[in-house]
């Protein structure tokens, strides 16, 4: 990513400066552009970033993400499922408990490295 920008840098400087200004080339210069190019760039994928965020996209695609991953619905079945087994366990109940506990550990079997 950031020989990729170093080159769109070197790029843009060359034709803005040397072919469309007519500027002679010069590292001062460069380094001048470099750094004010990463600066408005930084400020401006932020302020986008942000923009993006509030605006709920980043809420919507994490959402949508969960729903079609197979292991984060496993993972809240069986948070589910243990859930349940604390809630039995305040009430004395460990059998359903423990059935409850065995149901989560199924789930969740086959994502374990054996």
């Amino acid at each position: 990513m950031i020989l990729s920008m170093v080159n769109y840098v070197t790029v843009t400087y060359t034709l803005l400066f040397v072919e469309i200004l007519g500027i002679p080339k010069s590292l001062t210069m460069f380094i001048i552009y470099f750094i004010a190019f990463v600066a408005v760039y930084g400020a401006i994928a932020i302020l986008i970033g942000r923009w993006d965020y509030r605006r709920g996209s980043a809420r919507i695609e994490t959402e949508l993400v969960t729903k079609v991953n197979p292991y984060t619905q496993d993972l809240s079945k069986s948070l589910i499922h243990i859930s349940n087994a604390i809630a039995l366990l305040a009430n004395n109940d460990r059998e359903n408990a423990l059935r409850e506990l065995e149901k989560a550990r199924e789930i969740l079997g086959k994502w374990a490295r054996e």
